[in-house]
Formats: C-alpha cells, structure tokens, sequence
C-alpha cells in the first residue's frame, strides 16, 4: 500500500478573511519613492522642528571646534538636540552638553520640502499615462500588486495550508512516512551534523522541552508536510504537469546535497521518484498561492477596488 489522497480539497471552501483579500495599500507606501526623488531641502527663516536640518559649529571651553549636520527628531545627538529645537538661522547659543560648556553657532535651518499628493503636482511630472494621483495609485498597483499578494500569501500559508489538509482526505502509508521522517532526519544530519542539537535549537523552547517532545513535533511538522507533498503530487498528475529538464535537475541537485548523494546514485538506486518530492510539494503550495491571488483586490485612497487578476 502506498500513502495517497482519497479526497481531494475543494479550495472554494478556504476561510480567507475579506482583510486578506481586498488588501488596502497606503499613500506611504504607494508614494515613497516618488517623494523620495522629487523631495527639496530649502533654507529658511522659521525656528528649527522636528524634521528639520540643522548644521552647527560647537566650539567648546577649550576651544576645541566640531561642525554637526543634524536631523531633528531622530535621536543621533539628543543632548544638542534638546538645544537646537526652536533655534533659527545665525543664532549664537550657549549650552552645557555632556559636562562641557559650548558655544553653538547656528549656521543654516533648512527645511523638507515635499512633493504634494495633489492631482496638479502629480501632472507635473509628466510621468506616461498618469495624469492624477489615482492614476498613480492605480498604475502602482498593477505593478506592484504581485509582489504585496505574495506577501501577504507568505504571512498566511501556514494557516492556509493547515485548512487544505482539514479539507482533504488523505490515507498516509505509516511505514512509508516513517522513511521519509527518519529521511528527514538524515537530511538534518548531513546537513548540520547533530541532528539532535538541531532539534533542540528548533523545537526545545530553550530548553523547556525534552529532546523525545522535540522529535515528536518534528515529526509532526513532517507529517504536515509529506501530507502536502501527497496533495502536490496529486494535483500535478491531474494537471498533466511533469517537471521541465531545468526543474528535474533542479530537485536533483538539491536532494543531492541535501542527503549525501550522487546523480548516478539517483539514476542506480530509483531515487528519482523522492527527488521530486520537492518539485510536488512546490507545485501544490504554487496552485494554492494562485488561487489566493486569484481572491486578491487592492484599494487604496480613491481607488476602493482594483482586481490583481483583471
């Protein structure tokens, strides 16, 4: 008897909350670079403020000068910070700062400008297509959008993953789970060569757990992921989906220096079929991230809905 699926899950019935699928995506975000690039810093007449550049000479008792760019608000040189807020442009300043008497010459207050988020700063750019910020929000989003839903897959997939092995029906061979556990074992081993050591680092809850618990979860998270491997395998072979060359050879060499072998001993010994077990298991966790995606909705500030998959 060989481990298999029975039933197969019906990714419709997934729990996915709608936060996860219509995915709000802030003006920060959506704006940073472009601010970045078109931010000025202009001198100017007002006193210093959180977020202000100061540039100072302090020269202190003895005599001894130094010359300081600060930022205001970011905690790199508090003691002057505490000094310099509210100081304008060619203000002498006496201070004590870490035990030292100083005298501070402030020689330019300067200012960030940024670019404002208005339809009329946005048109001035002259950028291909976009003549308003939703404009901008939106073409961010249709080039952006794939990598902000794999991230929010990555956060998810555990759960994700935990509710397509409720929804499954699997018949798992013990015998062949127990080869492919102690096979993880081996891998463990000739990787960082104390498998128990690692088990520990990984699962012992610094030190709180006992090496025979340790095994056990690892185990468990082996089970979860054999059961995985099941479903991959599965769906590959309804999909009609075999590896390419670039993707056999790829699980190949990666079995390989994972458990100690050799192509030829791949090839010699009928190791080919475990060799993929890579290649399925990603095949399945890639269909689950497209079906996800294919949920995915942005919004942003004038833009309520706009599909990842139009």
């Amino acid at each position: 008897m060989s481990s298999s699926v029975v039933r197969m899950p019906e990714l419709s019935k997934l729990d996915i909350p709608a936060k996860q699928r219509l995915i709000p995506v802030r003006d920060k975000q959506i704006f940073f670079d472009l601010r970045n690039q078109h931010r000025r810093i202009e001198d100017q007449t007002e006193t210093a403020a959180p977020g202000d550049y100061v540039l100072i000479d302090a020269v202190n008792s003895a005599g001894a000068s130094r010359t300081l760019h600060i930022e205001l608000g970011k905690r790199h040189f508090q003691a002057y910070e505490q000094v310099l807020f509210g100081c304008r442009t060619g203000q002498t300043l006496h201070a004590a700062i870490d035990g030292a008497e100083y005298t501070i010459q402030v020689r330019s207050v300067r200012k960030v400008i940024e670019l404002p988020l208005t339809d009329a700063s946005i048109a001035s750019l002259g950028l291909p297509g976009i003549a308003t910020a939703a404009d901008y929000r939106r073409a961010y989003l249709r080039e952006h959008g794939d990598e902000i839903a794999d991230r929010v897959f990555r956060a998810i997939q555990p759960r994700l993953t935990e509710q397509v092995l409720a929804l499954a029906e699997l018949s798992l061979d013990e015998g062949e789970f127990a080869r492919y556990n102690e096979g993880q074992r081996a891998m463990l081993q000739n990787i960082s060569g104390d498998v128990d050591a690692r088990l520990m680092r990984a699962y012992g809850d610094g030190g709180a757990r006992t090496l025979e618990e340790c095994c056990q979860r690892f185990r468990e998270d082996n089970r979860r992921t054999f059961s995985m491997y099941l479903w991959g395998r599965t769906l590959a072979e309804q999909d009609r989906v075999t590896p390419t060359e670039a993707e056999y050879r790829s699980a190949v060499e990666y079995y390989c220096l994972a458990f100690g072998k050799t192509e030829e001993q791949v090839s010699r010994e009928g190791l080919a079929e475990e060799a993929l077990r890579s290649f399925c298991l990603q095949y399945g966790i890639r269909r689950l991230r497209d079906y996800y995606k294919s949920l995915v909705s942005f919004s942003a500030v004038g833009v309520p809905s706009q599909p990842l998959k139009s």
